[in-house]
């Protein structure tokens, strides 16, 4: 049993589409999504815990003062994370992170947040090569991942609906939050991003 989670259940049914489907390998055909998901975690709280990115973003946020730049920053640096890890919940994760006191300074509802980090960080992630998504798909199809990003199409739409959203304004909904007090904006200086 321990050989066949290992190096996969083998068979010979005589019907080579079944064949093809019941002898894909164990764990060790998995190996390399598997260690590139560990190796994208183990990254992605480096930058967390040493608030490296965030330490990058803060002179760019603090230029933001239009919606439609906050957007296209939110999405950009999505994408920066995730061609950086290539790991997606680290692409929506650290952006989402950073960029949610700025969107309720700015009284730009959070849900638009989360529609720009899902646009690049869920959607968009496709994109990258080595990222776990397109390394996972790569190994289902039998094809590099430079011979199918091309036909994302969907991958390449959405971020850049959501930029002409925030250009235009359609869709981005206003709301009013409470105001930071002092403390909390000295205390957001000091330590970085607020993760309020």
């Amino acid at each position: 049993m321990v050989n066949t989670m290992t190096n996969g259940f083998h068979a010979e049914s005589g019907v080579e589409a079944v064949d093809s489907l019941l002898n894909r390998g164990g764990l060790l055909s998995m190996l390399g999504t598997i260690g590139l998901l560990t190796i994208a975690t183990a990254l992605g709280g480096l930058l967390e815990g040493t608030q490296i990115f965030q330490a990058l973003v803060r002179p760019i946020v603090a230029r933001i003062k239009t919606p439609s730049s906050l957007i296209a920053t939110t999405i950009a640096s999505t994408f920066l994370v995730a061609f950086a890890s290539g790991a997606q919940f680290l692409a929506i994760i650290l952006p989402t992170r950073t960029f949610v006191q700025t969107y309720k300074d700015m009284n730009i509802d959070t849900k638009n947040l989360s529609r720009c980090v899902e646009a690049a960080g869920t959607v968009g992630i496709t994109l990258v090569p080595w990222g776990v998504p397109a390394v996972f798909a790569a190994s289902m199809l039998g094809v590099s991942p430079e011979q199918f990003i091309p036909y994302i199409f969907f991958a390449f739409l959405v971020p850049l609906i959501n930029i002409i959203y925030g250009i235009t304004g359609w869709t981005i909904v206003k709301k009013e939050y409470p105001a930071r007090s002092f403390q909390q904006q000295q205390n957001a200086a000091v330590g970085g991003m607020s993760h309020e």
